[in-house]
């Protein structure tokens, strides 16, 4: 499965289980209540509507939310990403078998997808490349926010930013064209230079949402 596509269906599951039950096509259609209990079964769904509100897709994402709700640390958005790549990398089955699902799934979480704060870089103390506490000043000055996920560095960026860079970055292209010029378009320029061999994730700082903004050699999940 190519990246574009794994991106896509992370993106999907994402999208589903950040969703309130109440906000749900599912919950409108009365087959599911507000809490994400079936209330009609798959023989009771007789109208069109109410069997295109409930699918096998969501119903795994159902099942998936509910657990997440059990689970110490499940419902930050951190935790529905790493329930999307469980999902993606062994497949919708595993939703099949809830003891299973919750081992993996507190796996993931709590160790190989928890996402770490790194070290805030900031001018006065000169930790971003080229500028210092006399350097010029820039008209808006942004804090950079650093975390890891899986192994990946992350930029937590604002939207405007992340919306730039959605398709990620072209080969021989500046990265001014989707990061800007500001600390952290700095940040993100000096990781890149230094770690040429590694990916760059840019997370957004409204919903969550992360891409990568470049895939390197050691690309993985």
């Amino acid at each position: 499965m190519s990246s574009l596509v794994d991106l896509y269906v992370v993106y999907r599951i994402l999208r589903k289980l950040t969703t309130p039950f109440n906000k749900w096509e599912a919950f409108k259609t009365g087959v599911i209540d507000a809490q994400g209990n079936i209330l009609k079964s798959s023989k009771e769904r007789t109208l069109n509507d109410e069997q295109q509100s409930f699918n096998k897709f969501d119903l795994m994402i159902l099942k998936l939310k509910k657990l997440l709700e059990k689970i110490p640390g499940g419902k930050n958005k951190f935790a529905s990403y790493a329930a999307a790549l469980l999902i993606l990398r062994e497949g919708e089955e595993i939703v099949d078998d809830e003891k299973l699902l919750e081992e993996k799934l507190e796996e993931y979480i709590n160790d190989e997808y928890l996402m770490e704060d790194a070290p805030t870089n900031n001018v006065g103390g000169g930790n971003v490349k080229g500028m210092d506490g006399d350097g010029p000043s820039r008209a808006k000055s942004k804090k950079v926010r650093r975390k890891k996920f899986a192994g990946h560095e992350v930029f937590v960026v604002d939207t405007g930013r992340y919306m730039k860079s959605r398709f990620g970055k072209k080969k021989h292209t500046r990265y001014e064209n989707y990061i800007g010029n500001d600390e952290v378009a700095d940040a993100i320029r000096e990781y890149s230079e230094e770690n040429p061999s590694s990916s760059i994730i840019l997370q957004d700082e409204t919903t969550g949402a992360m891409l990568f903004l470049k895939y390197g050699k050691k690309h993985r999940f």
